[in-house]
């Protein structure tokens, strides 16, 4: 039918931007749509007039209240400034007006699974653990590869400051290491079966999401518009 050509027509598009590297333009907006619990996601931030200073990260966790953060906060990043003697919080995407994903460490080491992700949130949303924030030691995106990987990093990939951090080794958080052992089985399968619960549901109704979203973004449906003829003649 109508429905399920025009649905199959817009997987195509998607699998073409995935190899297309050249239309940023389009890549962008499909990357809001693209965001997986555990994923990494940048947000650019300016420093001195110089639009590429720095990145501020984070780790998406989706709106399924699975911490009981709430279902309009889906992410979770070290901060500068505590919330409530916090320094990492949950917050929302809808504060950002630019984001991207940014696991740029996947081609070097392995993420870790769904489990050990829930472990690291958990043990990162303790005061305790935490810690303070420090720009050089403990900051935002030391917790959010640590979160995907199981050990920090800071390497501000595509920034001024990043040209500076190449060199700088990755560092083990033993204390944070040792706080996940003591979360009870209990408290996590709670979360992992609510998380693979939610995660059959996007599986099935993401074709039509993209599909609204398409419609309703001018930039995103030019391009599509453009590479219309492309797929209906090969």
């Amino acid at each position: 039918n109508i429905h399920s050509s025009l649905l199959l027509f817009v997987e195509k598009i998607l699998l073409f931007f995935s190899v297309l590297q050249s239309v940023s333009g389009c890549k962008t907006i499909l990357f809001y749509f693209q965001y997986t619990f555990g994923d990494i996601i940048s947000f650019p931030r300016k420093c001195a007039k110089i639009s590429k200073a720095y990145k501020h990260f984070a780790v998406y966790v989706g709106t399924d209240d699975l911490f009981g953060q709430g279902k309009d906060k889906d992410i979770f990043h070290r901060i500068r400034k505590p919330t409530d003697g916090k320094y990492c919080v949950f917050g929302s995407l809808k504060k950002e007006p630019k984001h991207a994903i940014e696991n740029y460490l996947d081609k070097k080491f392995t993420p870790s699974n769904r489990t050990d992700i829930i472990k690291h949130i958990i043990a990162m949303n303790t005061t305790e653990i935490c810690g303070k924030y420090n720009l050089l030691k403990n900051n935002c995106e030391h917790l959010a590869t640590w979160v995907r990987y199981g050990k920090a990093y800071v390497k501000q990939p595509g920034t001024v400051a990043g040209f500076f951090l190449q060199l700088i080794p990755g560092i083990k958080l033993h204390d944070a290491d040792e706080a996940i052992k003591s979360i009870s089985d209990e408290e996590l399968f709670k979360i992992l079966e609510e998380l693979n619960k939610n995660s059959e549901v996007e599986d099935q109704c993401n074709n039509a999401v993209m599909l609204k979203s398409v419609l309703r973004n001018p930039t995103l449906f030019t391009c599509l518009a453009f590479l219309c003829s492309f797929f209906y003649m090969t």
